[in-house]
């Protein structure tokens, strides 16, 4: 009795295996699958991750130079109304002229300031 069971048990282990062990390849690839797409995604990430701190970076910069011209921008105008050498809305023509790069458009704010 104990030879059949051993034997209904060997076959049964014989039979199945073959299923187990398609069943953990299967199992197996797909894991393997799985990993390769978590290290793209990872990449992927990790390149935005880099690009946004890059991107942050340069509107740190950008910013910290704006604030400096509007300091400087702020300083000029309340130097030319300290001085009295002109009226407020010209002043700020001419130093709001200057600082955009306008070089025609400033010069034409300076004639005006000059042709009291």
């Amino acid at each position: 009795m104990q030879l059949n069971d051993a034997h209904a048990t060997l076959d049964h282990v014989e039979s199945t295996a073959p299923i187990d062990i398609t069943s953990l390849q299967a199992q197996l690839k797909h894991e393997k699958t799985q990993k390769a797409e978590l290290r793209s995604v990872a990449r992927e990430v990790d390149w935005v991750r880099r690009d946004f701190e890059h991107k942050l970076a340069k509107a740190q910069e950008q910013a910290m130079h704006a604030r400096a011209d509007a300091e400087a921008a702020g300083a000029e105008l309340e130097a030319l109304r300290r001085a009295g050498s002109a009226n407020r809305e010209d002043v700020d023509t001419a130093v709001l002229y200057k600082r955009s790069g306008e070089i025609a458009d400033y010069e034409f704010a300076v004639a005006a300031l000059t042709d009291d």
